[in-house]
Formats: C-alpha cells, sequence, structure tokens
C-alpha cells in the first residue's frame, strides 16, 4: 500500500503538473494536459479545496500570486505546520490522479458549449451585419474546363483538389496567401484587377464567374481580409483575428486601411469592399447548395456550359461580371 502513496519528488518532478501555492486559494495545479479552449490567452489552474477552474492573465500566474509547492514549503519553518502543510499538498495530489479523468470529462463539455455559444454569436453578428450591408452575393471565379468538377463536387480548396487524379486548371502556379486550405471569394463584385491579369495570360481560355449566396459567410469558416490577402498587411494579422466579425467590417471601412483611399471616393454600393482586390477565404468546401448563377460573358461562351443536370443553379449571360468595377479610375 505504502508503495502506492506519492511523494514530494513525484510532484515536484511530474512532466505534465505545476503544483503551487495562493494565499486566496490554497494548493493549486496546472496541468499541461488538461482540455483548454483553442487560442486561450489564459492560463488555466485548478483549485484543490473544490477543483474549480482558475483563469488568470499569463503574467499573473506566477510569483508572486501563485508560489511553486517546494519553495512555499521551504519558506515554512520545520514542524507541524510544515508537516501539515506537506500532508496537504500529498493528498491534493492523490485526490487529483484520482479525479483527473472526471475533470477532464467536465472540462470537454463545457469547451463544448463555450465553443457553440461562441459560433452562434459569430454567427449572428455576422448575418446581421450583411443584412445591414444588403450583402447577399458573393463571387467565385473559374476556368470553364473546371465547371464540370464543380457542379458534382462544389467548390474545392486547392488542397483537395491537389490530391485528385482529374485534370484541374489552377489560376496560378502558387498561393502567395499561403492558403491552399480555402476557396477564395469576393463580396459582390469579382477582384477584377487579378480577374483581367488572368484573362490576359490565356485569351482563348473561357470564363465562368460563380454567383454564390452569401450565407456562406456565416455558416461556413471563413476569414475576411480587407485587401488582397497575399499581401503582407493582411498576412501579418493572426488567422484568428480575421474570422472575427470585426475583420468583415474593416472590408467595408470608410479609409482603405492598405491604400488610403476613402469610401466615399468610390461611390460604390454598400455592398462592395472598400478596397476591390478584399476577399474572403472560406476554409472548406462550399457545396453546391450555395451556388446561385454560372455566369459568363457572352451568348457563345454560355453554350459551352456544362449541363448542370439535377442541380438548382442559374446559368446566364452577365457581362458586367467580365468588366472593371465602377470606381476602377480611384485605384489606378
Amino acid at each position: 500500500m505504502r508503495a502506492n502513496m506519492a511523494t514530494l519528488g513525484d510532484i515536484v518532478h511530474h512532466p505534465d503538473q505545476w503544483w503551487g501555492f495562493s494565499r486566496q486559494h490554497g494548493w493549486v495545479v496546472k496541468d499541461e494536459s488538461y482540455p483548454v479552449r483553442k487560442n486561450s490567452s489564459c492560463i488555466v489552474l485548478l483549485r484543490s479545496r473544490d477543483w474549480t477552474e482558475l483563469r488568470e492573465p499569463v503574467g499573473a500566474w506566477g510569483a508572486p500570486f501563485y508560489e511553486f509547492c517546494i519553495m512555499h514549503l521551504s519558506h515554512l519553518e520545520e514542524g507541524p505546520e510544515r508537516e501539515e502543510a506537506e500532508q496537504g499538498l500529498l493528498a491534493a495530489y492523490q485526490e487529483y490522479q484520482s479525479k483527473k479523468e472526471e475533470l477532464f470529462r467536465l472540462a470537454r463539455g463545457r469547451i463544448a458549449q463555450e465553443e457553440e455559444r461562441a459560433r452562434l454569436q459569430r454567427r449572428d453578428a455576422i448575418r446581421t451585419y450583411c443584412a445591414t450591408r444588403g450583402i447577399d452575393t458573393l463571387v467565385h471565379f473559374t476556368r470553364l474546363e473546371n465547371l464540370a468538377g464543380i457542379l458534382v463536387d462544389g467548390i474545392l480548396p486547392r488542397s483537395t483538389l491537389e490530391r485528385q487524379a482529374r485534370r484541374i486548371i489552377f489560376n496560378d502556379d502558387i498561393r502567395t496567401d499561403g492558403h491552399k486550405d480555402a476557396v477564395c471569394l469576393s463580396i459582390g463584385f469579382p477582384n477584377y484587377k487579378m480577374f483581367y491579369k488572368y484573362r490576359c495570360a490565356d485569351q482563348a481560355a473561357t470564363w465562368a464567374v460563380l454567383l454564390i449566396r452569401a450565407d456562406v459567410l456565416w455558416e461556413l469558416d471563413c476569414a475576411f481580409c480587407w485587401a488582397n490577402a497575399a499581401c503582407s498587411a493582411i498576412r501579418r494579422v493572426p488567422l484568428a483575428s480575421r474570422k472575427e466579425p470585426s475583420s468583415l467590417e474593416r472590408m467595408f471601412a470608410d479609409q482603405c486601411e492598405v491604400s488610403g483611399i476613402s469610401r466615399a471616393a468610390c461611390g460604390i454600393p454598400d455592398c462592395y469592399p472598400t478596397n476591390p482586390q478584399a476577399e474572403v477565404l472560406a476554409f472548406s468546401r462550399v457545396p453546391l447548395d450555395y451556388l446561385a448563377v454560372a455566369c459568363f460573358k457572352d451568348q457563345a461562351s454560355r453554350s459551352r456550359c456544362p449541363t448542370p443536370n439535377g442541380i438548382r443553379i442559374t446559368v446566364d449571360v452577365k457581362p458586367e461580371y467580365f468588366s472593371p468595377r465602377s470606381d476602377w479610375q480611384v485605384w489606378e
């Protein structure tokens, strides 16, 4: 029986658990394997007297607020007080090992609830903002050769397409935004600068502009870029921050954060981003249910569209999507 008893050495040298003392909370443990929310900015400790979570800022959990167990014991005079403190620490350690599995289960349940609340709050914030600005359409342009696959599988991220055997024509050799796992979308109108560059590179190619329901913005995992996703001003912003509703709002700022151009000078609809190269990164497949219209520049191009059997998608001629945005002169 004695061989199963923990020692101070077990506690001090445990690879995952840091045990300490707080004058306010008593013995506490910080367990590196304890479930915590992704991107949490706090340190989570457990208070041994009731195993309540304590969330502390990163800079506030060490001394003098929390003292390493051996340091605390060394400050006590040898005798009954120190012996009682040691026994209390050993008892807490043993109890934690016996309750650890249940505590982890409860923590995972709380995290799931918190993440679901956060997801719903994010969804509602994005949907409300889109309704306020009249945002109802996203845009994705692609080569005609890719359309047959899209009408079967939806729009797939490049990382998924590269693993497939079928031939795909990519717009560029590399993804300088660093996110092959995302589908690039524009709000309201294509990134005409990029679109024009690709069309000039192969003037014999036929292109389709896909109009997509804006529900993607709040129903899928999206990041919002208020300029081209490959530019340094965007790439240095953490991806988690770009997924916040506030980043969607930055796409419609009164003044472009990258160029300094004012939105008022553009004279564009409320549903257009300020910067014409602003884009959305959708980190998943965009299912067929979200696709509304496949647009072509002219009737000859439209006639080459594969038949969308059993799919509720309109095929139309809309040459306006193959032209610059109305404020193109402002961005020259």
